[in-house]
C-alpha cells in the first residue's frame, strides 16, 4: 500500500521519465526488493484485463508479475501463464522511460516473449 502512494504522490511531483528512472534505480539498490506489482497495478488501475483474454507473466530479472486477465488479479505468482515477457531491469526501464520500444526490444533480442503473442501486443494498452 504504502509503495502505491508513494508512487502516486511522486507521480503528481515528477514527469514520467524521471519517475520511471527513480523506480528502476530503487529496484536495482535494493537487489530486485520494491515492489514490481504495485507498479504495474498502478499502471493498470481502472483498465479491463480482461481484453488480454489470457494471463501475462513478466520476468524482470528475478521480479515476477503475473496479469491475469480472466481474474483480474496482478500478482507475484510464478505459474504458469498464457504469455511470459522476458526482460532484464535495464530494458525495462528504458521501455518505460520512452528511450526504447517493446517492438525494438523484442527485435534485438532484449525483450523475450514465449505463448501467446497476440497477448503481448494487447498488453500495452492495459498498462500504458
Amino acid at each position: 500500500q504504502s509503495s502505491g502512494l508513494l508512487i502516486r504522490w511522486l507521480w503528481v511531483q515528477v514527469p514520467p521519465s524521471e519517475l520511471y528512472n527513480f523506480i528502476f534505480t530503487i529496484l536495482k539498490l535494493n537487489g530486485g526488493t520494491m515492489d514490481l506489482v504495485a507498479i504495474v497495478k498502478e499502471r493498470a488501475e481502472g483498465k479491463d484485463l480482461s481484453v488480454l483474454g489470457g494471463s501475462v507473466k513478466f520476468v524482470v530479472d528475478e521480479n515476477v508479475v503475473l496479469i491475469d486477465g480472466v481474474t483480474g488479479e496482478i500478482s507475484s505468482n510464478d505459474t504458469e501463464a498464457t504469455c511470459t515477457i522476458s526482460t532484464d531491469a535495464d530494458t525495462m526501464q528504458s521501455i518505460m522511460d520512452g528511450s526504447s520500444s517493446p517492438q525494438a526490444a523484442f527485435m534485438t533480442g532484449k525483450l523475450k516473449v514465449a505463448g501467446d503473442m497476440s497477448i503481448a501486443l494487447k498488453v500495452q494498452s492495459v498498462i500504458s
